[in-house]
């Protein structure tokens, strides 16, 4: 009684992966009206910040009001096993959405935006045979172990459920954002005919982070490879077993 009221924890995680459309997924979930999206974009509390602690974390969220989902985008987590143990046992019944791109085209683009930002000082070739090679780099920069979808997802899926982690492509975000953005809204128990103001209109990858990047990327293949989606049944749209 008269004590502070704490602020709420996330029901939702967009988890990645990096360069796969997730800033552009969180714009329009921050524009519906029964959702909170945090204002910093990669909180990043699970791995970059958990010795910050959980009220921290809880700072983030501390506008979220009535909202009936609370979350945050950070698509480095999807690739770190420690974030997975570190959120099953902070957020129970978490929901969580990962959005997939082929990986090399994945791989290009993030290659790109870390030359873009000064982080990359390597060619295209000696970035990528470095890490085959497990040479390091300027950065732990995970080109192509970030595309190493099934390993990434069988840990979310043991940890959280399999019903709890959409998977969605981004190549359907980009050519049918409205339907992709429903099932992202059904699956976080909001309203899924909402269309926020913000259009969710067709997106151009080029534009998310603000940095150009080359216009043969916009153009890459899709990841609708069994290979790649068959863990779990972890196809477009999947969330159930």
């Amino acid at each position: 009684y008269g004590g502070r009221v704490p602020q709420p924890l996330p029901t939702f995680l967009v988890l990645g992966a990096a360069k796969s459309g997730t800033t552009s997924l969180a714009m329009y979930l921050a524009a519906h009206p029964q959702v909170f999206v945090a204002s910093r974009k990669e909180v990043r509390f699970f791995d970059r910040h958990w010795d910050e602690g959980l009220d921290w974390y809880r700072e983030h969220f501390a506008k979220a009001g009535d909202a009936v989902a609370v979350g945050e985008a950070s698509p480095a987590y999807l690739t770190n096993p420690l974030v997975v143990e570190r959120v099953a046992a902070t957020l129970p019944g978490v929901r969580a959405v990962v959005l997939l791109r082929d990986p090399v085209a994945r791989a290009v683009s993030a290659y790109h935006f870390a030359l873009g930002l000064g982080l990359e000082t390597r060619s295209l070739d000696e970035a990528m045979a470095d890490e085959l090679a497990g040479r390091e780099g300027p950065f732990r920069a995970l080109y192509l172990e970030t595309g190493q979808y099934a390993a990434h997802l069988r840990r979310w899926f043991d940890a959280l459920g399999r019903e709890a982690v959409l998977v969605e492509l981004f190549d359907d975000l980009e050519a049918k954002p409205r339907e992709v953005f429903a099932r992202v809204c059904a699956h976080l128990g909001v309203d899924a005919t909402v269309v926020p103001d913000n259009g969710v209109t067709a997106m151009k990858v080029a534009d998310v982070d603000g940095v150009k990047v080359s216009g043969l990327l916009l153009d890459a293949g899709t990841v609708n490879s069994p290979a790649l989606l068959q863990v779990g049944d972890a196809g477009p749209g999947a969330s159930h077993a």
